[in-house]
């Protein structure tokens, strides 16, 4: 144990892992898995349908993004309910006390006012962190049912695997060394014991096992090589002015996980020294150099094989919404479901190296305006979650809020990226957003985030443009005063 997680919190743990395995063991009749369809809901998701179909219950899976219409449970022909990673109001608990089901709850981050309306019901069940007084950065949903699942038979390890997407995706990892925290390095220990996984050492770079060298440089994000990220020509040049061979000796393109112990040292070397001549954040070059988890039952060269290539996959399926097909591979399977997601991944990541390219080769319009610029001229408006790191990369100046605008016939939507600059001084501009959408000058607002969405009618947009400077210009003549 560690002074983050406990003797005492471990026994907690276990023994609130151990109450809750039993409850399923116990459970009678249908049940309804209702998901928030986030990488953990559906890690989570698939671990409860998995241990449920153990018993050979009747069980049925829903991906929903809010807990609207609840009260529509009180109909559903379903004895259990199960509620993963939503973030349910008091007037949520209300409902679902009333609709006569046994209820069980999943969300290891959960207010402490909702989760004590718990108490003392038993008709509801909860798991969540809050109960062990543990800080959410230490265990996700996903791996609270892997500790549930260890008290529930044998072979638990294999939800190892779901457990670790969760923590990744949820950010439960050392920025300065990229590792697990909290009872996730646990989790990783138990399945490195158990043969299921490895780590090693090496460059980070999503599609090591999947794409050429060139193509996993060229796709590269999160870190971004400033003049190789969406320039597959420079790319080329790059490697080879390095001294690495493409190709083998069977002429097929070699991927970053072929390369030799020296080849990666040269490689690393050379991306590192790119980093630090652009003055990158020194984090970039912590992204970059770090942990490896192979799953060592996995296919070579496939999405599967590498724990951060599996994140990518599910959450490329994610943003596209294929939730049915990530349920299916996080179950296990590796023919039509999988091929089929990774058709469509593929395409998706093609058209995030198209938006990259169309950045770095100046194929897009900015409009610096007061207090916002406005980016114009990207093709596509479905890679969100490519934007969002694009930001989150230093390619853009973050002084001012970012609006990546894609215009269609009637309507625009508007990607927004609030200014960290402007965070730290108190001034965010979703409020003006959400103020615009109360006056009717914007359609529809996501919600509240660091990156957020609208929807205006074209012809509302010179109108909204200007209602924002207005605010701002009372916000900072506020600020003087």
């Amino acid at each position: 144990m560690s002074e983050e997680v406990t003797e005492e919190i471990y026994t907690n743990l276990k023994n609130m892992a151990k109450e809750f395995s039993s409850l399923i063991q116990n459970t009678l009749g249908t049940h309804l898995i209702l998901t928030n369809p986030t990488i953990d809901g559906l890690c989570s998701s698939s671990i409860i349908f998995d241990l449920l179909s153990d018993k050979k219950s009747g069980v049925q899976v829903s991906f929903k993004k809010t807990t609207r219409n609840l009260q529509k449970l009180k109909e559903k022909k379903f004895d259990n309910i199960w509620l993963i990673n939503f973030k349910l109001t008091k007037e949520d608990i209300e409902v679902l006390k009333e609709s006569n089901k046994t209820i069980f709850i999943i969300n290891y981050r959960m207010n402490k006012e909702v989760f004590s309306m718990f108490n003392k019901n038993e008709m509801m069940h909860v798991l969540s962190s809050v109960s062990l007084n543990l800080n959410e950065r230490f265990l996700t949903s996903s791996g609270l049912l892997y500790f549930v699942a260890k008290a529930y038979k044998e072979d638990y390890y294999k939800y190892g695997i779901q457990a670790l997407l969760g923590a990744l995706a949820e950010g439960q990892i050392e920025t300065s060394n990229q590792e697990f925290m909290g009872f996730n390095r646990f989790i990783l220990n138990e399945l490195i014991d158990a043969n299921i996984l490895s780590l090693v050492h090496g460059t980070r770079i999503r599609g090591r096992e999947t794409k050429p060298i060139h193509l996993a440089l060229m796709h590269s994000i999160d870190p971004y090589f400033p003049g190789l990220t969406g320039n597959e020509e420079a790319c080329t040049a790059f490697i080879s002015r390095i001294g690495i061979t493409m190709k083998d000796q069977n002429n097929e393109w070699r991927k970053i996980s072929d390369l030799t112990k020296k080849e990666m040292q040269t490689l690393n070397d050379a991306l590192i020294s790119l980093i630090v001549s652009e003055g990158k954040n020194v984090n970039d070059i912590s992204k970059l150099i770090g942990p490896i988890y192979v799953l060592k039952n996995e296919q070579k060269e496939t999405y599967t094989r590498n724990l951060d290539e599996f994140l990518l996959l599910i959450e490329g399926a994610v943003n596209l919404e294929l939730y049915g097909l990530a349920f299916a591979v996080l179950l296990g399977n590796r023919t039509y479901q999988y091929n089929q997601i990774v058709y469509e991944i593929d395409n998706y990541y093609g058209e995030s190296s198209q938006i990259i390219g169309e950045i770095e080769n100046n194929q897009i319009t900015l409009e610096d305006r007061k207090y916002f610029t406005v980016i114009k001229g990207l093709s596509s408006p479905n890679n969100y979650n490519v934007l969002k790191k694009l930001c989150q990369s230093g390619k853009f100046d973050l002084d001012k809020p970012i609006f990546f605008l894609f215009k269609k016939r009637k309507y625009s939507e508007i990607f927004v990226y609030e200014s960290s600059v402007q965070k730290i001084k108190g001034y965010l501009i979703y409020p003006i957003f959400a103020k615009l959408k109360e006056e009717k000058i914007i359609e529809e607002i996501s919600d509240k985030d660091d990156f957020f969405t609208i929807k205006i009618l074209n012809d509302s947009l010179d109108k909204a443009y200007s209602e924002i400077e207005n605010k701002m210009d009372y916000h900072y003549h506020g600020e003087k005063q």
